[in-house]
This record gives C-alpha cells, structure tokens and sequence, in this order.
C-alpha cells in the first residue's frame, strides 16, 4: 500500500440540464488543469447516484502535492478560464470543500 501527503479539493455543483450539451467538453478540458502549478490530478464529471446526490449533479475533485499549492489555484488564468466557460455561466450553487491529510493507494 502506497501512502502519499497531498491536499485534496472538491467542489460540488448543481448545474441545470441545460449544462449536459456541454458536459464533454468541460470534462475534457479539465485536464488542462494539471498544467498550473501543484496539480496533482484532476477529475470532472456527472454525478450518477441521483437518489443521494440532495440535488448536486457535477463534481470536481483536484489532487495537489501540498495545501500549500491551493492559494495559486483560483486566480490562475487556466483555472479562471475554464470556470468562467463552464461553471460560472450554469451552476445554481456551488460547495467547496479541502482536505489535507495522508492518501492511501493500492499500487
């Protein structure tokens, strides 16, 4: 078992139906994420257990090496582009929340 520090940061969205003509395309632009500094992973997507979700239909989950790389995160420009395409302009709410703490991986 491999066990690694990192910080950890999920965003929940409730975005409308509207938002699904462009759910691909956010989630495979997602991936330009891992080029700001600290990234670590990154992954987008639909929520698909509806009947637990209380209404939250999206969620981001991005990995960084250390909490300490989180303050660069929001005002770079590649985080503020895709969020301003494809957040911004549908989410009805939004929950963010971070955790630091020890990563447990089999490998």
């Amino acid at each position: 078992m491999a066990e690694a520090a990192n910080m950890t940061h999920v965003v929940l969205f409730k975005m409308p139906d509207t938002f699904d003509a462009v759910l691909a395309e956010a989630a495979s632009t997602s991936k330009k994420l891992l080029e700001i500094p600290g990234v670590q992973t990154v992954q987008f997507g639909k929520t698909f257990t509806t009947e637990r979700a209380q209404g939250w239909t999206h969620v981001l989950v991005v990995q960084f090496d250390s909490k300490e790389s989180l303050p660069g995160y929001g005002p770079h420009p590649i985080h503020k582009a895709w969020a301003d395409k494809f957040a911004r302009p549908y989410m009805t709410e939004i929950l963010g929340v971070d955790i630091d703490g020890l990563r447990y991986a089999k490998i």
